[in-house]
């Protein structure tokens, strides 16, 4: 755990232990649990990565991009279900969603979210 929090294994990974310490820390939690799969609840990529740096200006369309390029990459080491989200696949126009909105659930739907 200490190589995530001296970034050796990449600021995503970092930033993420952060977030779960400081969240644990906030519950109470005195420790961690092992888990053998997780499940996640969807986000759109835009909404996680305000999650991650750069926190002190507002995140660009390139920002967004890299950010779901490094997710993509990202390897899980227990088995993860993610909910795909409320979006109709199909008839995302009928029920006034943007395209943007749409790309990214379809995007997410093929990767893991940590």
């Amino acid at each position: 755990m200490q190589r995530i929090l001296d970034g050796k294994e990449g600021e995503l990974r970092q930033e993420t232990l952060k977030s779960l310490i400081k969240y644990g820390d906030t519950m109470g939690a005195e420790d961690f649990v092992p888990i053998t799969s997780a499940h996640t609840a969807f986000s759109a990529m835009d909404v996680v990565a305000l999650a991650f740096p750069p926190r002190e200006r507002e995140l660009s369309q390139e920002d967004i991009f890299n950010f779901t390029k490094e997710i993509e990459k990202t390897k899980l080491k227990v088995k993860t279900t993610i909910n795909p989200g409320i979006i109709d696949h199909n008839n995302w126009e009928k029920i006034g969603a943007i395209k943007e909105i749409i790309d990214s659930v379809r995007k997410t739907g093929k990767i893991a979210i940590i």
